[in-house]
């Protein structure tokens, strides 16, 4: 585990907040917005209570993300 950095989980780390979002950016062009990425940013720290390499941190918040993104866009679901 040598040579890892390693982040800890902190909602108010925003460097890290900022590695998140451009990693899910990178991974999925386009597909979720700003709030979208700082939700599963959100949900990934209460995920986690300990120190954990920064790639780790990344892969499961882009898994929160794409998990948590509606598959039917709700502006599609209320037209009449």
């Amino acid at each position: 585990m040598s040579g890892e950095h390693l982040v800890f989980p902190d909602k108010e780390d925003i460097d890290l907040l900022r590695a998140v979002m451009r990693a899910i950016e990178e991974k999925h062009p386009g597909r979720f917005n700003d709030a979208q990425k700082v939700e599963a940013f959100t949900k990934t720290c209460d995920q986690y209570d300990d120190s954990l390499p920064l790639e780790r941190f990344i892969k499961r918040a882009i898994i929160n993300c794409v998990w948590d993104r509606p598959i039917i866009d709700k502006d599609i679901l209320a037209r009449d």
